[in-house]
């Protein structure tokens, strides 16, 4: 998720009718069962501002959590992106303005399912890394921070099968600006998403 100075919104959406417009998109894999959706987290390298370890994992969790099929698995010294049988989550300094990153370590395209018409391959092993290097703050003490359950929220959907979304609103945008913390809530766009890789089983 890249982060906004400032967010200008010049997509148009077009309503024929009645019917619903969604802005998401799907990367093509999805978690074929909850068991293998389990994540932990490397709590080493974390930045010292501007909350604490427990808020820090705190709100990352609440990120996690916001998606059905992904779990907590505890903590672990793996970190991404690496190829290690763990879905780690960890921190880094990321390059530029991203905020937080997803990487797809390992996808079986030997195994597939067709959901609502999407072809969707089985995820093996996913990474999520925060960038270390930003200040994460919460709403009340929030200056030129950034809401990190929001982000982790974002990083999550796509560790879920989400892509970005053309929405505004959704958690899935794909920049969000400091002190926004509207974020760690879904939008019926995200919930949309979500719905066509895991309405089937």
């Amino acid at each position: 998720m890249k982060r906004a100075n400032r967010i200008l919104l010049s997509a148009v959406l077009l309503a024929v009718s009645a019917s619903v417009v969604f802005g998401y998109t799907l990367n093509g894999r999805k978690w074929f069962s909850s068991s293998d959706a389990s994540f932990r987290l490397n709590s080493s390298s974390a930045p010292s501002c501007c909350l604490s370890a427990s808020q820090l994992q705190n709100q990352i969790l609440s990120g996690l959590g916001a998606w059905g099929i992904l779990s907590n698995g505890g903590s672990t010294s793996a970190s991404g992106a690496k190829n290690d049988g763990v879905n780690a989550i960890s921190w880094a300094k990321l390059g530029g303005t991203t905020l937080g990153v997803t990487s797809y370590v390992t996808t079986d395209t030997g195994q597939s399912q067709l959901c609502n018409g999407n072809l969707l391959y089985r995820f093996v092993e996913v990474d999520v890394r925060f960038n270390n290097a930003f200040a994460w703050q919460t709403s009340s003490t929030c200056t030129n921070g950034f809401d990190l359950a929001g982000v982790a929220t974002h990083e999550f959907g796509h560790a879920a099968g989400l892509g970005h979304s053309s929405v505004p609103a959704a958690t899935m945008y794909p920049s969000v600006a400091a002190c926004d913390f509207s974020k760690s809530s879904l939008d019926s766009d995200d919930r949309a998403g979500y719905s066509a890789i895991y309405s089937c089983h």
